[in-house]
């Protein structure tokens, strides 16, 4: 999947990677649903983090810009062969919106 920060304001803004898939392997910031309404169960990494966030925990995106990144699901979730919604759960330390929800088929191959 691919995930996308647009930044829209005419200044550089900034958000902390941690709880986004900017950070692939570490935390619970999706929301994977089955069309029953069933969470698919997290199995991926969380962390406890040191406040305030290193310099390097930071990704800044330019006025008018947009950064990108990709991620597999499958790696933090309990994925089987059926129809989810996927949703960036948004707020947390990445103070990032929530997004619009995506809607997949998995099936075996």
């Amino acid at each position: 999947m691919s995930f996308t920060v647009i930044n829209d304001n005419d200044r550089v803004q900034q958000f902390w990677k941690w709880e986004t898939p900017f950070e692939p392997r570490v935390g619970k910031y999706m929301e994977v649903t089955d069309e029953q309404g069933n969470k698919a169960a997290f199995k991926g990494a969380m962390a406890r983090r040191v406040m305030p966030p290193p310099p390097e925990s930071y990704i800044e995106v330019p006025p008018h810009d947009s950064v990108k990144t990709t991620f597999n699901i499958a790696k933090n979730y309990c994925i089987k062969s059926r129809r989810y919604t996927v949703k960036y759960s948004g707020g947390g330390v990445s103070e990032l919106e929530a997004g619009n929800a995506l809607k997949i088929t998995v099936r075996d191959l």
